[in-house]
């Protein structure tokens, strides 16, 4: 029993590595990034956009007049679909989170000195 489960956990990260290996390449070709730029960008989606994103980018993308799903923004973070307009939302708002973030740790570390 043990021999199928580590067969099933090296199978599972075999896959990871294969979806992140073609979410790279989706990035590259669809947005013509070098691969460093493509990972930092998976680095930064992944990394802060939290629950909700999908809908905080509906709106932004409604107030630039452009119509889309939540399905279809969730679908271009993931490299599905090729959408330069929502990466490009979706990358501008990662940064103001991550910003955001950056900011409220020096207030709390200020906070505690």
């Amino acid at each position: 029993m043990e021999q199928s489960r580590t067969n099933i956990n090296e199978n599972l990260t075999l896959y990871d590595v294969q979806m992140h290996k073609e979410r790279i390449d989706s990035f590259c070709n669809n947005y013509s990034l070098t691969e460093e730029e493509a990972l930092s960008a998976i680095e930064l989606l992944d990394g802060y956009l939290g629950y909700g994103y999908a809908q905080e980018i509906v709106s932004l993308a409604l107030k630039n007049e452009i119509q889309v799903s939540r399905q279809v923004v969730r679908k271009v973070k993931l490299g599905h679909t090729k959408n330069p307009k929502i990466f490009n939302l979706l990358l501008e708002y990662a940064a103001e989170e991550k910003a955001e973030g950056v900011a409220a740790r020096k207030i709390l570390e200020a906070n505690k000195a």
